[in-house]
Formats: structure tokens, C-alpha cells, sequence
């Protein structure tokens, strides 16, 4: 994976760059990771083969999911 890919940079939330954000994972999860992961007791759906979203915010003002 090149360098670039794993660059740190800082993202305000209610920007045009947050609104196009998505945040992958550097390793694979299994389907037991996946059942046991939860946050604000959420846990991920799976959108499709590889692709899980799970809401992490919900508010008037800001939608963000892992």
C-alpha cells in the first residue's frame, strides 16, 4: 500500500473533505469480530461483500458511521 495511503490528516466534521471521509481498516475482521464489535450498543450491517456500517453519531447536524 503506498505511503499516501496511510497518511494522518485532520478532517472538520461539517466540511466538504468529511462529507466525502471513509476509514478503512489496515487488517481484515472475521464474521465473529464483526458479530462482536458494537458501539452505543449498534452493531455492523453488512452493505455489501466486504462493507460494514455501523451509525456511531446521529444528530441534527452530523450523521457519522464507522
Amino acid at each position: 500500500m503506498p505511503e499516501a495511503d496511510n497518511a494522518r490528516f485532520e478532517v472538520t466534521p461539517g466540511t466538504i473533505e468529511f462529507d466525502k471521509m471513509i476509514f478503512k481498516l489496515l487488517e481484515p475482521v472475521n464474521d465473529l469480530e464483526i458479530e462482536n464489535l458494537e458501539f452505543n450498543g449498534e452493531h455492523f450491517d453488512k452493505v455489501q461483500n466486504g462493507v460494514y456500517v455501523m451509525p456511531a453519531v446521529m444528530s441534527e447536524n452530523l450523521n457519522l458511521f464507522f
